[in-house]
């Protein structure tokens, strides 16, 4: 079964020794031993040639000594806590040794963002415990995840613009000068032209809650921007979440129950209206995740379906509304350099849909979907390069929501600067109703990119994407658009 060929199939040899000796997904057959103890067992195949179109293959199993985890130690580590290190580890001490779990360790320290990825890399090494027995030593090269920023410039949406901010992932808030506890803080500050946009948020995380695979935070914020629409929001974020064992533990759940006042200066003849309203929201978020690195993944994929529900139509609050949101992203490595995926394919899918339950009147505006550019004009705006800013679909928003990329990608480093080109295709769209919704009518975007991860000042790039289709309300295409990314 692992080796996935039957008898009379066309054979591929490279498909054959992948299937045999070690595949991505360690679904060949060698991990039937090396995931159960059988450090040293081998496979070793004679094929034989039985006729001019046909070959028999015959496979020795040698099985050797079964052997056991003796110690797991960690070891580079200056800012991080080993605690932290190890609660995302699989390997246990007095386990049969499992080639899938020190796989999946290192995958999960990739995630964390707190360490070199060219440098993680396991050392199994014979034990002091018995002859039956291996340590297994996980080295870490640390490296800054925390942003700190100050800066003025100029943005075209919002001219002038101020930003003052910090985030700290590794934060600890009994040991606030060392950190190394893995927790998240964050205080920002950002204005531009001061009256057209301004946002100010204080939040914390805590992914371990009592050591268990619990995340509990907050987040306080308030936010003003006068851009298509003029909207304040002002409230407080409770947030929960928990990672499952079933379907496997690629798997969480998120929640968060939320209390703002949504003070709304503009009027849309479709949906919403001038005033001040109470909202009073929970959402749930079903997520896999499965990469092995936040900035540039090269193997596994990341899955979410999200619902969001203000209870106005029960009473509660006077916003009104049920939105939906499906993603799915996934990751293929195609060529690797000296042992390291370099070059990969990444496609993803998003398709969203909001609605009020009563009523569509009390709908807030940043909850709708708008399309275009780089996404920085405002919140809730999808990016799409190749066009300018929020030049799909109405200016006031939409309600239904689709985009498709697709981005072959290559790693220029991946230390101590994170850089990678790419190359994107992408399409995507905005309808005001399900009525109005056509999956084919598409805006199409290509072109090539820069992604960079620098720190103190985080991830950054730039895009130059020729747009194939008219603006809404044009009649000739969009053309070539330069711009600029922030964030990932």
């Amino acid at each position: 079964m692992r080796l996935e060929f039957e008898s009379g199939d066309v054979y591929d040899d490279e498909k054959f020794s992948l299937n045999l000796q070690g595949n991505q997904e360690s679904t060949d057959a060698l991990s039937l031993y090396m995931d159960n103890g059988y450090l040293q067992a081998r496979m070793e195949p004679k094929i034989k040639k039985i006729s001019a179109d046909s070959i028999d293959i015959e496979i020795s199993v040698y099985e050797g000594d079964r052997y056991k985890i003796g110690r797991v130690e960690i070891a580079g580590n200056d800012k991080t806590k080993d605690k932290v290190i190890r609660r995302e580890l699989f390997t246990r001490p007095g386990e049969f040794f499992d080639r899938s779990a020190i796989i999946r360790s290192i995958r999960a320290l990739g995630m964390m963002n707190y360490f070199n990825p060219e440098a993680l890399k396991p050392d199994v090494k014979p034990s002091e415990i018995d002859a039956t027995s291996v340590d297994i030593i996980y080295k870490v090269e640390e490296r800054s995840t925390d942003t700190f920023n100050a800066s003025l410039g100029f943005a075209g949406s919002f001219g002038l613009t101020l930003s003052a901010g910090i985030t700290l992932n590794n934060f600890s808030i009994t040991e606030p000068l060392f950190g190394g506890a893995g927790q998240v803080f964050n205080l920002n500050a950002e204005i531009g032209q001061i009256t057209r946009y301004r946002n100010l948020s204080l939040g914390f995380t805590e992914p371990w809650l009592f050591d268990e695979p619990t995340t509990v935070g907050f987040n306080i914020y308030d936010s003003q921007l006068r851009y298509n629409y003029d909207i304040r929001r002002t409230g407080i974020a409770v947030n929960f979440g928990r990672r499952f064992k079933w379907p496997d533990d690629y798997f969480r759940g998120d929640w968060s129950a939320r209390v703002q006042l949504n003070d709304i200066g503009t009027e849309s003849s479709y949906y919403y209206r001038p005033g001040k309203y109470s909202e009073v929201s929970i959402s749930q978020r079903i997520s896999r995740i499965s990469l092995n690195n936040l900035f540039f993944p090269t193997v596994g994929s990341r899955f979410s379906f999200s619902t969001d529900f203000a209870m106005g139509a029960l009473g509660i609050g006077s916003t009104d509304y049920l939105k939906n949101e499906l993603s799915y992203e996934t990751f293929l490595p195609l060529v690797s350099v000296a042992g390291l995926d370099r070059v990969v394919l990444y496609v993803s899918s998003k398709l969203g849909y909001v609605a009020g339950i009563k009523s569509d009147t009390t709908l807030s505006p940043i909850e709708l979907y708008l399309m275009g550019g780089n996404g920085l004009s405002g919140f809730g705006v999808t990016p799409l390069r190749g066009y300018d800013d929020n030049t799909i679909g109405p200016t006031t928003g939409s309600k239904v929501l689709a985009k498709h990329t697709a981005e072959l990608r290559f790693a220029l480093s991946l230390n101590p600067m994170p850089i990678y080109f790419y190359g994107f295709a992408e399409a995507g769209n905005v309808w005001q109703s399900l009525r109005k919704t056509d999956p084919f009518d598409l805006k199409r975007a290509a072109g090539v990119g820069i992604q960079m991860l620098i720190n103190p000042i985080g991830i950054f790039g730039f895009s130059y994407g020729y747009g194939f289709d008219p603006i809404t309300g044009g009649e000739q295409p969009s053309g070539w658009r330069f711009l600029f990314h922030l964030g990932q």
